[in-house]
């Protein structure tokens, strides 16, 4: 009948239960198709009309149509100029019981439909379009005639046709996105012999059908239906809320945690960590929790902080062991809140720890092993014992001059402490040839403008005041001053 392909007869039923299949058959199908998907196999190929006026006096398709394109033309003045046709085609689109059947020349599309609903077995129609003595199709010219005529098949003077096929004007995205088409007969519905094949759709084989179709062809509910009424319909209380996967929340929620926008990213962390522990991933879940604790230590909260990097560091030491990067860094994670929270001697213990961790892993020449040596002068420095600071961050400069060379900001960080701890030992002049190191790196790594210049040359400015060098003191205030004028402005 409507196929070339001896092998398909015009009643034949496929059981399609994976994607692949449903691709090989269709492609087996010669000539121009329309195709249908339908959730419940069970159900006709009818108009919403045709289903409206069973068991009603009227069942006129022709008036009942009539009727309805009055009532809308008085109902609102959004009608304008449009044609009877196009009119109905609108009435369609949003929801009315119309004489118009949707199809679609994409097969997947109609297979979308065809995979809604995965507690009934559902179904694909196959409706051979390019049999011009069986379709009138309805052209531009044609919408100047009456509706009656045009559905009663009347605007031709000769031929004998069976179906109405119009494709309406490309003016809204779905019609676009759908490739819809609206066939029509006499009687409101379609008989299933009409049909070259009909595809049967499994309700087990549903979710992994719908599956491939978004990750191989990116038909979703979105792409169907890509208008603002689309989006509402697939956000109403009858469709069940798909919380986003962990990966799509950990992205948004790096994003803002780069940009430095912690109240942004903490929420999104936190709905990752109760996606990951509901899925039991436990690499998530450090990297969750880890990052929380990140974010409650800027936000000055180092005590909540603490809580989320032990359970981090529990669930990292479990998973990789001692040896691993991560457990060094939740470590020295841990100690820089105990840091913020004057727990000087509690931060060394966990910074050994992170120290002794990557020393294993790679070696005296890493910037890891550098920034826990400094992390340690700093605690030391801050338990009164500047003499121990300057092992540490000695070690530290020596590291960082290896991995960097001068010109990098970890050198001058490093040499500015330097500074301090000598300062702080009463060794002025060994602070202030620290210090002049350290603005000398920072002018190289940052140039003028810069917050850390600024800094080295306030610290310049104490040791020479601390030395009775008062203008030269005030000479670096004064260049501190212009520099952070420049980089802040006058309300800082």
């Amino acid at each position: 009948m409507p196929n070339n392909d001896n092998t398909m007869t015009s009643d034949k039923k496929i059981t399609i239960n994976t994607f692949a299949e449903f691709q090989e058959k269709v492609l087996k199908l010669k000539g121009v198709f329309a195709y249908r998907g339908q959730k419940d196999k069970d159900w006709g190929i009818e108009s919403g009309a045709y289903r409206r006026l069973q068991g009603n006096v009227n069942t006129d398709l022709l008036k009942y149509t009539n009727e309805i394109i009055g009532k809308a033309k008085n109902y609102t003045q959004e009608v304008g100029n449009k044609s009877d046709l196009d009119l109905l085609g609108d009435l369609q689109h949003f929801g009315c019981a119309t004489p118009l059947i949707d199809f679609s020349y994409n097969a997947l599309t109609a297979l979308w439909f065809a995979c809604e609903d995965s507690t009934k077995d559902g179904k694909l129609v196959c409706l051979k379009t390019n049999e011009i003595e069986r379709f009138l199709k309805v052209s531009r010219e044609d919408k100047k005639q009456s509706l009656n005529q045009i559905l009663s098949f009347t605007i031709r003077e000769t031929g004998s046709y069976k179906f109405g096929l119009w494709q309406p004007p490309l003016n809204n995205n779905r019609i676009i996105k759908q490739d819809s088409l609206f066939i029509f007969t006499e009687t409101g519905k379609i008989a299933d012999t009409e049909f070259a094949v009909t595809f049967i759709i499994p309700k087990g084989a549903k979710p992994a059908i719908r599956t491939a179709l978004d990750h191989l062809c990116n038909i979703t509910q979105t792409s169907i239906y890509p208008d603002f009424y689309g989006f509402a319909n697939s956000n109403n209380a009858d469709n069940e809320y798909q919380e986003l996967p962990i990966d799509e929340l950990t992205e948004q929620a790096d994003q803002y945690f780069q940009e430095g926008k912690y109240l942004k990213a903490k929420p999104y962390y936190e709905d990752a960590l109760k996606t990951a522990e509901k899925e039991e991933d436990t690499a998530a879940i450090a990297k969750c929790q880890n990052n929380v604790g990140f974010i409650l230590d800027e936000l000055g909260d180092p005590k909540k902080a603490i809580e989320y990097y032990e359970l981090a560091l529990a669930s990292d030491l479990s998973s990789y062991g001692e040896a691993d990067p991560k457990v060094a860094i939740l470590r020295n994670n841990i100690g820089g809140a105990w840091h913020a929270l004057g727990e000087f001697e509690k931060a060394i213990e966990y910074y050994e720890l992170a120290l002794a961790s990557d020393l294993n892993s790679y070696g005296e020449a890493h910037p890891n092993v550098a920034t826990y040596r400094n992390n340690l002068g700093m605690a030391w420095k801050a338990l009164g014992k500047p003499k121990k600071a300057i092992e540490y961050y000695e070690l530290a400069l020596e590291s960082d001059l290896n991995s960097y060379g001068e010109a990098h900001p970890n050198v001058a960080t490093r040499r500015n402490n330097l500074g301090g701890a000598w300062q702080a030992l009463g060794e002025l002049e060994k602070a202030i040839g620290y210090y002049e190191l350290a603005l000398a790196s920072g002018l190289k790594s940052y140039g003028e403008a810069h917050p850390e210049v600024a800094t080295y040359r306030n610290n310049l400015g104490g040791a020479w005041h601390a030395l009775g060098e008062f203008e030269k003191a005030i000479e670096y205030y004064e260049l501190a001053l212009e520099s952070d004028l420049k980089s802040y402005g006058e309300a800082h």
